[in-house]
């Protein structure tokens, strides 16, 4: 049985600070897209949910306020806000969307809590100012282009029990150095660390069966990799053809 919901569905004043009224569940879809008013938000205590693209392109704001009762933030919910460098995610969030924060150029600390078990596609595409993440530890798969094009990403924690790396999930991190890849990692995607040019070290896992296409392609400088008896296939593209993936170096 579905609870009490009370949407706040649209906001196109010109404050710079907008105060969420109390009783409201949800920020509805879009309510504030495009604003170029808004510098700070403050979300009050008993929403759940901000919907999809709720703040989306709101180039000006800054400074976003979450309630602890927040569970899902919406597809593209933050995408270009890139005045944003840092927020604090409540503790029993539980969703982060596709492309939720896609292009929060400015966005350079993020902590994600262990309630999280979702993160979409695209979630942080081209957050270029972002140095660190860590993965929460409930979380199954890496989708499809999460990191893509984060250009100073440098360190990278994944969850133990992680099982997937998609497609392009690291594609494009280029100040990368070295991952550790968690023993019951089954799967890495075409390009999933493409264009990692500072990729020095990465291990391969025992139930990694294939490496596909281009998916260590641009990283020049990785070496010391030992490919285990169980890997049945090998893309003639997987690796750069000026690297040499395979010498032991200090």
């Amino acid at each position: 049985m579905d609870f009490y919901k009370m949407v706040f569905a649209e906001y196109s004043g010109m404050n710079s600070c907008v105060r969420i009224p109390i009783g409201a569940t949800h920020i509805g879809p879009g309510a504030f897209q495009r604003n170029r008013y808004v510098h700070e938000v403050v979300i009050p205590e008993g929403v759940v949910e901000i919907e999809d693209e709720a703040f989306d392109a709101c180039v000006n704001l800054e400074v976003v306020c979450l309630p602890s009762t927040l569970r899902r933030i919406g597809r593209r919910a933050f995408k270009g806000c890139w005045r944003i460098d840092s927020i604090q995610l409540p503790k029993e969030l539980e969703v982060i969307d596709d492309q939720a924060f896609l292009r929060c150029r400015g966005l350079n600390s993020i902590e994600l809590p262990p309630s999280v078990t979702a993160i979409g596609k695209e979630a942080f595409r081209n957050c270029v100012c972002l140095r660190s993440i860590a993965f929460p530890p409930c979380l199954a798969t890496v989708e499809v282009g999460v990191m893509r094009d984060c250009m100073t990403l440098e360190d990278v924690s994944l969850p133990s029990d992680l099982e997937v790396i998609e497609d392009d999930a690291f594609n494009t991190c280029p100040s990368l150095v070295e991952v550790n890849l968690p023993p019951n990692l089954g799967w890495i995607g075409q390009r999933a660390f493409r264009a990692c040019g500072a990729l020095k070290r990465i291990n391969i896992p025992a139930g990694v069966r294939s490496l596909e296409e281009r998916v260590f392609y641009g990283c020049r400088v990785l070496h010391d990799i030992e490919l285990h008896d169980g890997i049945e296939y090998v893309d003639e593209t997987a690796f750069d053809p000026d690297a040499d993936p395979f010498a032991e170096k200090p």
